[in-house]
């Protein structure tokens, strides 16, 4: 823009000059010195418009590093904001989670604790229950034995008072003469086997087949064959037979008549 005013101002001089030495060139010279202050004038207003749109762009261009400033500091404090937002969420998500987790295992605690007391009543109560049962069948189980004590000793008492009867009525008979060798010994299988077992009797070899056969009533006892003498605690329970005499042949019980070793009664398996 210097240079242009420089030669403004040259051609101004120029045209001063002619003018003065010139009546028809200084004419023209005022035509043209007109025609150059109108082209001064609009070159100014172009300077000045230009200057315009140049301070217009320089301002839109500042407006806009401005807005890029304002943006990215924006986005800065807003990235900030959305940080410390992020990490106060975060902190109180870690906070719930421990207040919930606490609030959970205090929650179990209290849970186990009340188990294990339920747990403690029931087996209490249950203990407690059994030993009450247990008691009662202890109880009921003394009284059945007391009951089953109180059977035996009245089976005992009539069995001694069946037997008493029965040797005072064997007795009465005996000494009346009333008594039947061909009626039997006067005393059933069972009850000698009874006798015998009250006394832990048993236990004895049977005969063979063909020699037991020959044990029968109103014969001989067969030559050779072997026989005992019952023993005196059970001997005493059995019928008293005068002449007659109780033995043990095998496993049975007999009763041979002294003088002519003749059987009268077999009762087998008395001793099996």
């Amino acid at each position: 823009m210097k240079a242009s005013a420089c030669i403004i101002s040259l051609l101004v001089a120029g045209f001063c000059f002619c003018a003065t030495a010139d009546p028809a060139f200084a004419k023209r010279g005022d035509q043209e010195a007109g025609g150059s202050q109108n082209a001064k004038q609009d070159d100014v207003e172009y300077r000045n418009r230009q200057g315009s749109r140049d301070r217009t762009v320089e301002r839109d261009r500042t407006g806009d590093r401005v807005s890029d400033r304002d943006r990215r500091d924006g986005d800065r404090r807003d990235g900030d904001r959305d940080r410390r937002d992020g990490d106060r969420d975060r902190r109180d998500g870690d906070r719930d989670r421990y207040d919930r987790d606490r609030r959970d295992g205090d929650r179990d605690y209290r849970d186990g604790d009340r188990d294990r007391r339920d747990g403690d009543r029931d087996r209490y109560d249950r203990d407690h229950r059994d030993g009450d049962r247990d008691r009662h069948d202890g109880d009921r189980d003394r009284r059945d034995g007391d009951r089953d004590r109180h059977d035996g000793d009245r089976d005992r008492r009539d069995g001694d008072r069946d037997r008493y009867d029965r040797d005072r009525r064997d007795g009465d008979r005996d000494r009346r003469g009333d008594w039947d060798p061909h009626r039997g010994a006067g005393i059933s299988r069972d009850e000698a086997r009874a006798i015998a077992r009250q006394y832990n009797l048993g236990g004895y070899n049977q005969l063979p087949p063909g020699i037991a056969k020959n044990l029968q009533r109103g014969k001989p006892l067969p030559p050779g064959i072997a026989k005992k003498q019952v023993p005196p605690s059970m001997y005493s329970r059995l019928p008293s037979r005068p002449g007659y005499d109780w033995m043990i042949v095998g496993e049975d019980l007999i009763l041979l008549q002294e003088s002519t070793n003749t059987i009268v009664d077999v009762l087998s398996g008395v001793f099996r």
